[in-house]
Parts: structure tokens; sequence; C-alpha cells
């Protein structure tokens, strides 16, 4: 099973992807989401596996607090849907990378 992260989980982007996965492929993903609203107003929860309420993006702890998942919960994929998590947690993210 891959342990996937979906951050700013309250996304279209993220209801969709975790919709089609959880319906097609739920034997295979273990989904997480993150997001700065509470599980009860983010509506992707109905297919997720578990969920962090996380600070602002532009909260000097955010970026550790993602990292901190990750490695909690043994996160394989990460979907950032935002574009600032996309510049943070890209593919050569060398903290990202150390922690597999």
């Amino acid at each position: 099973m891959i342990n996937v992260l979906l951050l700013s989980a309250g996304t279209n982007a993220c209801y969709h992807c975790a919709r089609i996965l959880k319906t097609h492929f739920a034997e295979k993903f273990r989904l997480i989401g993150a997001d700065i609203n509470a599980p009860y107003l983010v509506g992707t929860t109905q297919f997720l596996d578990g969920f962090h309420q996380v600070p602002l993006s532009s909260d000097t702890r955010y970026y550790e607090t993602i990292l901190e998942i990750c490695r909690k919960e043994n996160i394989r994929w990460l979907l950032p849907s935002f574009d600032l998590d996309q510049t943070l947690f890209h593919s050569d993210n060398e903290d990202l990378n150390r922690g597999g």
C-alpha cells in the first residue's frame, strides 16, 4: 500500500483525486489529507484514511509540520495542489529525499 499526502486537501483537485483513488484503487492507496481547515469543513475527508489540520502555508511552522507528517505517516507520494506547495515540496527537495 502506498501512503499519499494530499496538501490543501479541501481543494477541488484533491477532492477529485481522492475520490478516483478510493473508488477505483482503494486497496493500493492510503490517503492522508492536510489542510488549514478543520476536517468537518473539508469534503475530501470522506475519502481519506487520515487527516491533519496544519498552519497556513505562510506560517513559519508550515514546512516542518508537513515534513513531520511525512515522517509520521510514512508518506511515499506527496500531492501539492497549490503553487507555493509545489515550490516547497518539489521532487528535488533534499529534506523529502533524505526522509525517503
